[in-house]
């Protein structure tokens, strides 16, 4: 059997996503800060650190291409069959949505 190499910063990377970035919501919970815009914002900033930093793992130390992990352009055909999806899908809808609420 042939030992795979321990990648270092990709296990970085995992914890960063899969734990400090979920922790951060209740961890402003617990620790009772209150609710203000600057509190928010300072949120906010923490939760898009939490995102930007495996990417940039991904880019910078890893030195791996985005189709490593999934993302790549798709082809011109399919955005634009999406886009006429969505066209056609939101005016249908949103009709739904406002009875639902209504009943409920």
């Amino acid at each position: 059997m042939i030992a795979l190499p321990v990648r270092r910063w990709t296990i970085v990377g995992l914890l960063i996503a899969l734990f400090l970035g979920p922790l951060v919501s209740p961890l402003f919970t617990v620790l009772r800060i209150p609710l203000t815009a600057q509190n928010l914002l300072f949120q906010t900033a923490i939760l898009f650190t939490c995102a930007a930093l495996p990417l940039f793992i991904i880019r910078r130390k890893e030195r791996l291409v985005w189709d490593s992990v999934g993302l790549q352009r798709p082809p011109l055909g399919n955005s634009a069959i999406w886009v006429g999806v969505t066209f056609v899908g939101v005016p249908v809808a949103l009709p739904m949505a406002f009875t639902l609420i209504k009943l409920f």
